[in-house]
């Protein structure tokens, strides 16, 4: 690279994959000039192993290039902002733990920069499913990419490259968001008419939940903390008002038309029904093998987002609250 680039990565409890993202980072086909983690209090073997992995690759040349800071109990966005301050250079790249980039993945970040010098290049991403479960929880949290838009493309911290400059303008990532913190960051972008360019074939893989339980955080988490930053997305507003709709529903059916508990039952059934037809309709051709799971995620992922989203709106009225009793 003629220009010189810091990666930064943040870290917690990262033991089962950190390995996995060092060996594609050891594989790049360009690399650079330092790299930050910054771990967030991990209390399993994740450190560790990051340095056994540089004492067993020390004649790789990125090997005394690695840095790794402990920032206990610190959230991803303080982490990322005391990373790209304490950077060498005025080029950030960023991926997240649990992601394997591609060998060319920063080669081609870096490359779409130089055509054009836009402050921010977003990178794309990828599922790596090793099951029909893990299938479909990709179907429901990644962009799949026959639907992007590159006029109005978002990009996330798994893949993406961002100058020093940029980062400034934009404040930072917003430290009061322990969740979901990333796409308030580049929305904010969006709104400054910061010019964003797609950089598509810079691509990463990313390591799906596992189970049902931690798949549901993630939702529950990405929900919470766009209300918590004053976004409410289109789909969350269809969201709430698809299901307003069948409660007014059921209610005017019960009180006002006076139908028997039966009646209203089949209603509701034929309804639900159709609704989980149509879940498994509109991702079926990405989760071939799982796609008996898409209704259950659907449920599921509706449940996660109204209540992220409540929890979020709660946090959000009562920071303001304290806010201005505080100013008072």
């Amino acid at each position: 690279m003629t220009s010189k680039l810091t990666l930064i990565t943040t870290i917690l409890n990262e033991a089962s994959t950190i390995k996995l993202l060092l060996q594609a980072l050891f594989r790049q086909t360009s690399f650079p000039d330092e790299i930050i983690f910054v771990d967030g209090g991990s209390s399993d073997k994740t450190v560790e192993i990051i340095k056994k992995f540089i004492k067993n690759n020390s004649n790789h040349p990125l090997s005394k290039k690695i840095s790794v800071k402990i920032l206990s109990g610190s959230n991803r966005a303080q982490a990322r902002n005391w990373a790209i301050n304490q950077a060498k250079t005025n080029l950030i790249a960023i991926t997240d733990a649990g992601c394997i980039p591609q060998p060319s993945w920063l080669e081609k970040l870096y490359k779409t920069y130089q055509e054009s010098n836009p402050p921010i290049v977003g990178g794309f991403f990828y599922g790596l499913p090793s099951n029909a479960f893990e299938q479909a929880v990709v179907a429901y949290t990644l962009q799949m990419p026959n639907k992007v838009n590159p006029n109005n493309f978002l990009p996330t911290t798994r893949s993406v490259l961002i100058t020093k400059e940029a980062w400034r303008k934009l404040g930072g990532f917003n430290e009061k968001l322990t969740t979901n913190e990333d796409f308030p960051f580049f929305y904010h972008a969006k709104q400054m008419k910061m010019k964003i360019t797609l950089a598509k074939s810079a691509l990463v893989g990313w390591i799906p939940r596992k189970n049902l339980t931690s798949f549901i955080k993630m939702i529950y988490g990405f929900a919470k903390g766009d209300i918590e930053a004053g976004i409410v997305r289109p789909k969350v507003q269809l969201l709430f008002g698809r299901y307003l709709l069948v409660v007014f529903a059921t209610l005017y059916l019960l009180f006002i038309k006076e139908v028997s508990i039966i009646k209203l039952m089949l209603t509701l059934g034929l309804w639900l029904t159709i609704y989980l037809i149509w879940a498994i309709w509109k991702n079926i051709r990405y989760t071939p093998q799982g796609w008996y799971w898409l209704p259950t995620m659907q449920l599921m992922a509706d449940f996660a987002v109204m209540c992220g989203s409540v929890c979020g709106l709660k946090k959000r009225l009562v920071d303001s609250l304290f806010s201005r009793r505080n100013l008072n």
